[in-house]
């Protein structure tokens, strides 16, 4: 199965420490009636790195750019 890669300007819900750490974020998207719907999706962070550097720079509300390869 082929992988996708989408990228995403998101609004940062929080990062949440653990084992593996959660970074959860949230974006407004218009349905084709007109009305606005919010997603929202926690993803696994496994990069110690770009955990600390997150957890460095930003703070929730903040708008990050994201990539999703599923």
């Amino acid at each position: 199965m082929k992988r996708q890669k989408v990228t995403l300007k998101v609004n940062l819900g929080g990062i949440i420490q653990g084992n593996p750490s959660l970074l959860s974020w949230w974006k407004r998207a218009r349905r084709p009636d007109g009305k606005v719907k919010i997603i929202s999706q926690s993803v696994s962070i496994l990069d110690a790195q770009l955990f600390e550097q997150l957890m460095a720079i930003t703070k929730s509300g903040d708008q990050i750019e994201i990539c999703v390869v599923n």
